[in-house]
């Protein structure tokens, strides 16, 4: 008897089964009433514990090397409900802090680009101002075919369709539809003639950070609020179909985890990913959810979404693995040499060190939420906090991460930049984690960054086109698979972003009021130890020019072979660096061949002025991502500009206008 008492005592310091006490008994029960009671149960047969809630204090630390794991599963919506009363009763005591988590305020870089194209066998199909239109392009055919339109007029300008994805004869636009109270998936079926046949609208009652499509299904991951003045049932995702019902209902398919040490409940978020199929007769969705602290980056991969956030006070972490990461074989042996000078080509061993100090301690979360249902979330303590959603990469069985690195307080440290590597087999296991400090620009915040072949591209930039803004004009380069084996190199030009057609990195940037183009050529046998080198192969001057908006993806390659290809920018001429339209385009794409070795200008697609650009756009209507499109479809070469479709062609080396089209209905 005495024995089974002190394993229910010890059972009892487990966060759920305290909270099964408290649902079930108040929160006027002592802690040791409480331990007495389930204790008398426990023996009786009248209470049985979950295999789940009975491992919890012995799963919650791995094996001998491994970091507890973080996140602990609702095994049912009643325990969720048990667990969100005790929260409540957090927050109505004063033991936890009232202030909601504010939504997240996500930079441009980290939104994706709109898609607004898509192929459905002999059409393309195009989302423009609230319409969905379809264009027939087999053959060498350019003509429009039908048009519909989407959602119901908004006043408020709030209702916006964006997205759009299409596989087989299913185009699906997802949008903000304010007379629909959520996040719109509308689904249209694609007949061979071109046609549009509504198949479905579905609601989901969060609004998405990102969405990817992958093979036939679509990927949301979705950031909210947790409300616990609602109703305990809002913690779960929602979805409803128009027209058939009027409420949201919990997703059936759904897996629910919150972190296994208490968190104070304000500074918590409900990070959620929801996998649909395409072509369900009833959009069939699967979701996972985290109850985790808010966070502003994140990265969408091909299997699972990463996001990182600060560590609250209240979140706890093994203390045996804060002191490894301040250990010197964990913290590379950070030294006191300085970082290298602007101007070098390639900073010696010594100059590629750190400044003084070692790295700090963590103060940050790092999460990874798989998208296969049932597959478990993990979370980590880590140091330093990403650039953007570029600065992932999931290859090779380890996952890359940009950072730059903070203080313990969480403050950035400005000028310190490094390079994790942390092997996706033990994820959760800070202690397998390394960093390699990198050398840092010099003169600002915004690094532009990408991985390229098997290198790491970053620079300081000037990606919001501020007029006057000041530019560095020094590229680095680090083997991310070696990361201490990094070059750097200073360009003509400032660098606002950095591109690549195949495994070679494209640099483009200003001089003055010129659009420069430069290629890198990177050589330096790894294998054989050479020294890493950035060589200039072509640079391509465009006087005059500027980048006319600041779009993720405003720089299109065409399908080429090796690093060959044909690419398609968006620009203005006559205005200042900085101050290019933006938003709304410029109304001209330019045209550049790539190769190996060099950039060739083949010439200009662009608009001519039409009377019937009133379109009578009911919502729908900024063109956010601009009113600027290259395409490259089925080996042909168009432009997007407004309401026109052009279409080029190659003569020899030069692009020439082959005929245009203005798809608004008269």
């Amino acid at each position: 008897m005495h024995g089974s008492l002190h394993c229910c005592l010890v059972e009892e310091k487990s966060a759920i089964i305290r909270e099964i006490m408290r649902k079930s008994f108040g929160s006027a029960l002592s802690s040791i009433r409480r331990s007495a009671l389930l204790c008398l149960l426990l023996l009786s047969g009248s209470l049985s514990i979950p295999p789940a809630f009975a491992n919890a204090s012995e799963s919650g630390r791995g094996g001998e090397g491994q970091q507890g794991e973080a996140f602990v599963a609702f095994v049912s919506a009643e325990e969720q409900e048990a667990w969100f009363a005790v929260q409540q009763e957090r927050l109505a005591s004063g033991t936890a802090s009232e202030s909601a988590v504010s939504a997240p305020q996500i930079r441009l870089a980290e939104a994706e680009a709109g898609e607004i194209t898509g192929i459905a066998g002999a059409h393309l199909v195009l989302l423009w101002h609230g319409r969905l239109y379809t264009i027939r392009i087999a053959g060498q055919a350019l003509e429009p075919a039908y048009v519909t339109n989407l959602g119901t007029p908004d006043a408020t300008g709030r209702t916006a369709y964006e997205r759009l994805f299409v596989s087989g004869d299913t185009a699906v636009v997802i949008g903000n539809d304010v007379a629909l109270g959520g996040t719109a998936i509308v689904r249209f079926r694609i007949n061979a003639e071109g046609g549009i046949a509504h198949q479905s609208t579905h609601v989901l009652r969060d609004t998405p950070l990102a969405v990817r499509q992958i093979g036939e299904q679509l990927v949301f991951y979705t950031q909210s609020n947790v409300d616990f003045h609602a109703e305990a049932a809002t913690l779960r995702p929602a979805l409803r179909r128009v027209g058939e019902n009027t409420v949201f209902a919990p997703i059936a398919a759904s897996t629910a985890y919150r972190l296994r040490e208490d968190s104070d409940p304000a500074h918590l978020a409900r990070h959620t990913v929801q996998v649909c199929d395409i072509h369900a007769a009833n959009l069939d969705c699967a979701a996972t959810s985290v109850l985790a602290p808010a966070s502003q980056d994140f990265h969408l991969a091909s299997d699972a979404v990463y996001f990182w956030s600060p560590a609250d006070g209240n979140v706890s972490s093994n203390p045996d693995d804060a002191e490894d990461a301040e250990r010197p074989e964990t913290a590379n042996n950070a030294s006191t040499e300085p970082l290298p000078s602007a101007g070098e080509q390639t900073p010696s061993a010594e100059q590629q060190k750190p400044p003084a100090g070692q790295l700090p301690s963590a103060g940050q979360w790092l999460f990874r939420v798989p998208f296969a249902m049932r597959a478990k979330p993990e979370g980590l303590a880590l140091q330093g906090t990403p650039i953007d959603h570029f600065s992932f990469l999931a290859r090779d069985g380890f996952l890359h991460v940009l950072l730059r690195m903070t203080t313990t307080e969480g403050a950035a440290e400005t000028g310190t930049l490094a390079l994790l590597r942390l092997p996706l087999a033990t994820f959760a296991d800070a202690r397998t984690a390394r960093y390699q400090p990198l050398p840092t620009p010099e003169g600002g915040e915004e690094i532009q960054n990408r991985y390229i072949g098997d290198f790491l591209v970053y620079a300081l930039g000037n990606p919001w086109l501020e007029m006057g803004a000041a530019l560095s004009n020094v590229v680095y380069v680090a083997d991310w698979r070696q990361p201490e084996r990094v070059a750097q190199r200073a360009l003509p030009h400032g660098i606002d972003r950095i591109e690549h057609t195949g495994n070679a990195p494209l640099l483009l940037g200003a001089e003055g009021d010129d659009l420069h183009f430069t290629r890198l050529e990177i050589a330096g046998n790894a294998s054989d130890g050479e020294t890493l080198a950035i060589g200039l192969a072509d640079n391509l001057r465009l006087a005059n020019a500027a980048r006319s908006n600041i779009r993720v993806r405003d720089l299109v390659p065409a399908a080429g072979s090796g690093n060959e290809g044909i690419l398609g920018l968006p620009f203005t001429t006559g205005s200042p660096q900085g101050q290019a339209t933006r938003a709304n385009g410029s109304g001209s794409i330019i045209y550049l061949r790539d190769t190996d070795r060099q950039l060739r200008e083949l010439g200009f697609l662009f608009a001519l002025p039409d009377p019937r650009e009133n379109d009578n756009c009911q919502h729908s209507c900024a063109d956010w991502y601009g009113n600027t499109q290259p395409l490259f479809l089925q080996g042909r070469i168009f432009a997007l500009l407004g309401y026109e479709l052009i279409e080029g062609r190659l003569v020899g080396e030069r692009l020439v206008e082959l005929r245009r089209i203005h798809f608004l209905p008269r």
